[in-house]
């Protein structure tokens, strides 16, 4: 009577659940199990979980390692474990097991198998479309920053400008870093001509005298 309740309860779960003793022999397992993992009723029939691991090893992508996992899950007996594993049509399994106690010693392991592919799709799809968004937003914001102005051509002299007049009066012209004659200072330029007509001056006294 005790054995159908629990087997009512298991098959009321939303999960797959599968329990394990320590000789790992299968001691009961619900329907939903069998269905999430796709293990045909006479590999349960054999009541045991290597026979059930020999079946799904092919189904799992990356099966030795998924072998390799669940190997290492039963080395301590008291071990918690939580695992999502996917298999090559797609669908992604979350696995978790727990130590089952009576009167505080380990029997065995308790797994519970959910089909969370639905999920998982949906949450990558969300954060794709987030990452587009990202993108976008960017590069919308890249697009409406203003872009470098051009830099100006020198200026150029204006067509039909009149060229410059003489100077006025008084301006006088000089070479640039040139100085201006001081009062009274004559000129490089007249140094001769001044000398010449000092040396006329200078015979027309002598031979007046």
């Amino acid at each position: 009577m005790i054995v159908l309740a629990l087997k009512a309860t298991l098959e009321s779960a939303t999960g797959g659940i599968l329990a394990v003793d320590l000789d790992r022999r299968i001691v009961i397992s619900n329907r939903q199990f069998a269905e999430i993992v796709l293990i045909p009723d006479e590999v349960l029939a054999r009541r045991r979980d290597v026979y059930a691991l020999d079946f799904v090893h092919d189904m799992m992508r990356g099966p030795n390692g998924f072998r390799s996992r669940i190997e290492a899950i039963y080395a301590p007996p008291d071990a918690t474990s939580f695992d999502v594993f996917e298999l090559k049509d797609g669908r992604i399994i979350e696995c978790h097991s727990l130590p089952q106690y009576l009167a505080g010693a380990v029997l065995g392991q308790v797994w519970s198998h959910r089909d969370v592919t639905a999920r998982v799709r949906a949450e990558q799809q969300r954060d794709r479309l987030l990452v587009e968004d990202r993108r976008a937003r960017a590069l919308g914001a890249a697009r409406m920053q203003p872009s470098d102005p051009a830099p100006r051509s020198p200026r150029r002299a204006r067509r039909g400008a009149a060229p410059r007049g003489p100077p006025r009066p008084g301006q006088g012209t000089r070479s640039r870093g040139s100085r201006p004659a001081e009062p009274g200072a004559a000129r490089p330029g007249l140094w001769p001509t001044l000398e010449i007509c000092g040396t006329f001056i200078s015979e027309g006294a002598r031979a007046m005298g």
